[in-house]
């Protein structure tokens, strides 16, 4: 989408349209602070305490987490809101555990089963969610020899399949 609408590109537009979302369900009683963070290693430097120092008070709180979880470390990122899977959640994590819930995008556990995509292995055996069968690989199968690997998820999907068929 274009200008971040739609999607979870933050720019100015999608924080003032955020900031007004939240005047409409709050009106005045509320407060809103930012961060910016201009590097993945300073995610390791947010600490909760000044965070909650600032909120004392408020009847509302929640963190937003405006950057994408990737799994992918260096020089590949195309998007200054892409950063390492492990600094996001270690961030997401320290600050929940302070009483900081993450309030957008998800909570930090939900956020890693749905950016990991790891639902779909936990889902495809409850027929009502209409998931298709599925497995998940481990990378350092893949690593070790992918054929194998391949076989493997293969040979866990024929199990998958009969064990379905015989309910």
């Amino acid at each position: 989408a274009q200008n971040g609408g739609g999607g979870m590109t933050p720019n100015w537009q999608f924080l003032a349209a955020f900031e007004e979302a939240v005047y409409e369900q709050f009106g005045h009683d509320y407060k809103l602070h930012g961060s910016m963070i201009r590097r993945e290693k300073d995610l390791g430097e947010v600490k909760p305490e000044p965070i909650l120092k600032a909120f004392t008070g408020a009847r509302h709180v929640g963190v937003v987490h405006l950057l994408c979880p990737q799994q992918i470390t260096g020089a590949f990122r195309t998007k200054s809101y892409l950063v390492h899977d492990r600094a996001l959640f270690d961030l997401m994590e320290r600050l929940e555990r302070a009483g900081l819930p993450s309030v957008y995008p998800h909570s930090s556990h939900l956020y890693r089963v749905f950016t990991a995509k790891e639902w779909p292995a936990q889902l495809c055996l409850a027929s009502a969610f209409r998931v298709p069968l599925c497995t998940r690989v481990p990378r350092g199968s893949v690593a070790a020899c992918a054929n194998k690997a391949a076989q493997e998820a293969l040979d866990a999907l024929a199990m998958l399949r009969s064990a379905t068929s015989s309910c």
